[in-house]
């Protein structure tokens, strides 16, 4: 049998990072998370072909 995993990405800003932390259930949800800069148009459209591709 195959597993599956649903994995969320958000994009956003610090203002956005400020809402999450208000609600403490929906910050422990976004725990386990990497954070990147800022990222580029092109840089970004790199980025999401490759986790379509990987994930």
């Amino acid at each position: 049998m195959k597993s599956w995993a649903i994995a969320v990405v958000l994009v956003g800003t610090d203002r956005l990072k400020a809402v999450i932390k208000r609600d403490e259930q929906v910050y422990n949800r976004f725990r386990a998370c990497h954070r990147f800069g800022k990222l580029p148009g092109k840089k970004f459209q790199d980025t999401v072909q490759t986790w379509e591709i990987r994930f």
